[in-house]
């Protein structure tokens, strides 16, 4: 979501932007040559925004010029990706309970892969930094979430479990003090 502009990425490939007050879709980009799975806005509002794509690879897109910006194929299909406060990351959660980790240098240098990590067996299904960017949490369809403090080489501190559906959607609060999520089983 991002002034009054909400980003959606969908099964055929396209970006699309809905205009909160008057439901207005306009089809940005059509170009992943699968679904997209998960879209991140630049968290201090610079204009671009990252995808994900079952296509295996990770995209920047200019908000301005409506154009891609850079491509990086990362080698597994991919189901979420989130930005790291500072700009400094990306996270990208994938099939099968892996997920990686990529520097995020700006255009036209390329990121490169600084972690990667398989705690599960089941896809990850979100993935997201805490708001002063020192943990990183992971859902996953195991119906659990596992949290990794950064600056600790991304060692898991803490797994939340209760759940008795795949978790869907997490969620940190401004302050970070509380993780939200929620689940298939409503």
């Amino acid at each position: 979501y991002m002034q009054g502009q909400l980003l959606c990425g969908t099964s055929v490939g396209s970006i699309v932007m809905v205009s909160v007050k008057d439901a207005t879709v306009t089809t940005l980009v059509m170009v992943h040559a699968r679904a997209i799975n998960a879209c991140a806005v630049s968290p201090v509002g610079a204009p671009y925004y990252m995808t994900a794509s079952e296509d295996r690879t990770i995209r920047r897109w200019s908000l301005q010029d409506l154009q891609l910006e850079q491509s990086v194929s990362v080698g597994l299909r991919c189901t979420a990706i989130a930005i790291a406060p500072d700009e400094s990351l990306y996270a990208v959660g994938h099939r099968a309970g892996k997920f990686t980790v990529w520097d995020a240098p700006p255009p036209p240098q390329v990121p490169r892969c600084i972690v990667k990590n398989t705690q599960r067996t089941e896809d990850i299904t979100d993935i997201k930094f805490s708001p002063d960017g020192r943990l990183l949490a992971a859902s996953n369809r195991e119906q659990s979430i596992d949290v990794f403090d950064i600056h600790k080489d991304f060692r898991r501190v803490a797994t939340c479990t209760g759940h008795s559906g795949a978790v869907l959607h997490i969620d940190f609060s401004a302050d970070g003090r509380y993780l939200r999520s929620s689940c298939t089983a409503g």
